[in-house]
């Protein structure tokens, strides 16, 4: 299935801008990462757009969002919102904003593969997840460069909150630790 049109960009521009709000002390991000934002301007204007704010209210039909510095200023309705000189206007009917979805339960790995790393971050972006809990790690001390580089803007990607490593026992699963007795696994839980 081919997604086109708005399905192909849409969700992804929410969660870039999402993403960029939601990381105040962030470094000012790299050529990498600007390279998957479409709209970087200091002031940007999304008219006409629906929005759903994720209190539980009803879809806001008809929405002006001004977005200034990557933050959210005013949302209202179209009429309603006066739109600076210099603000780039998308005018964007038909459309729909959501928040940046939360992530509870993801893994940066699958079988077969113990690190998927920048490759998980971006399917991340273009799915609207903005922030990630990652749900254990064959491969821990990769997970948590991954989250300090997307916090230091060298990769795009959500905010990654990493958990710790995979622990099993004899004979487990390929790549996750296998401590050789109790000390070892005592060691492991508390590093």
């Amino acid at each position: 299935m081919r997604l086109s049109g708005f399905w192909q960009t849409g969700p992804l521009l929410a969660a870039l801008l999402v993403a960029r709000a939601a990381m105040p002390d962030a470094t000012e991000p790299s050529a990498l990462p600007r390279a998957f934002v479409a709209y970087d301007d200091p002031l940007l204007a999304l008219v006409g757009v629906d929005m759903l704010d994720g209190s539980g209210s009803a879809l806001r039909r008809a929405q002006t969002l001004l977005l200034r510095d990557g933050r959210i200023e005013s949302v209202g309705q179209v009429d309603a919102v006066s739109v600076p000189e210099g603000a780039r206007v998308l005018h964007l009917p038909g459309h729909t904003v959501i928040p940046g979805l939360v992530g509870m339960h993801d893994h940066t790995h699958m079988p077969g593969v113990p690190f998927l790393g920048e490759t998980a971050a971006r399917l991340w972006l273009a799915s609207g997840v903005t922030t990630v809990q990652t749900a254990g790690s064959a491969e821990p001390q990769k997970v948590l460069a991954l989250a300090d580089s997307i916090q230091h803007g060298r990769l795009a990607g959500p905010a990654v909150f990493p958990t710790a490593h995979y622990i099993n026992g004899p004979g487990g699963n390929g790549p996750m630790t296998q401590p050789a007795g109790e000390a070892e696994a005592r060691e492991l839980v508390r590093r």
